[in-house]
């Protein structure tokens, strides 16, 4: 992965809207009864847990950076390494915002894919449209940002089948192009976070339709 101090993981760790929002992209194909293993790849200090842990028999964190790790809490298992020897068969692959930090993406999906289940699926959310890549890109270590046609095409040639890929969050494409390529700010304040994620209810009911442009991308994809 790229270099990253992972700061804004605290400042997110109370978007509790924003997390349930984009779960909500999700639940749909979460089945009845709950995976039976799943995994938080690239999970930092678990940010995004309390919203699958139910709906997992087992959940085991991916997190190579020991201090998040160490600090990360909700998890049956929490690995540095997933080595070939571990036969782990994860039916449920969650990557928040985690692609984006990989240099080589396709390799790591490549070998994501062989630690999966058959039939598993991967739950990804990524940045959207290199045109709004700026200073906070930079600041969070991003090696890019995706277009629907690049995040798809990389997961096809990695072995998933895409089922959906949705734009998300068209407000932040307006602050986020402002923050990062016209003011260039590199961080955010715990206040601002605190303020969009009163904002998240709104908008989640504008986006009942899919906006035209979008700071992220909600992905599921199947292994095949």
């Amino acid at each position: 992965m790229s270099e990253y101090s992972g700061w804004e993981f605290e400042s997110l760790s109370k978007a509790s809207n924003y997390y349930t929002w984009i779960v909500s992209h999700f639940r749909s194909f979460f089945p009845k009864h709950g995976f039976f293993k799943g995994l938080d790849y690239g999970g930092g200090c678990g940010n995004f847990a309390p919203y699958v842990r139910s709906h997992c028999d087992k959940l085991t964190l991916y997190e190579p950076d020991a201090i998040l790790r160490d600090g990360a809490t909700g998890y049956d298992e929490k690995l540095e390494v997933l080595s070939d020897d571990q036969l782990s068969a994860f039916d449920a692959v969650f990557a928040i915002n985690v692609l984006e930090h990989i240099v080589d993406d396709y390799s790591a999906l490549e070998a994501l894919r062989d630690k999966m289940s058959f039939d598993g699926l991967l739950f990804a959310f990524v940045p959207n449209d290199p045109q709004i890549f700026g200073s906070l890109d930079e600041e969070f270590g991003h090696c890019r940002r995706y277009s629907k046609k690049t995040i798809k095409d990389t997961l096809t040639d990695a072995g998933f089948r895409v089922i959906v890929c949705r734009r998300f969050n068209g407000l932040g494409w307006f602050t986020w192009g402002l923050m990062g390529r016209v003011l260039k700010v590199r961080r955010w304040s715990m206040s601002s976070v605190q303020a969009f994620d009163k904002l998240v209810p709104i908008l989640a009911r504008l986006e009942r339709v899919e906006p035209l442009l979008a700071q992220s991308l909600v992905v599921v994809a199947r292994k095949h």
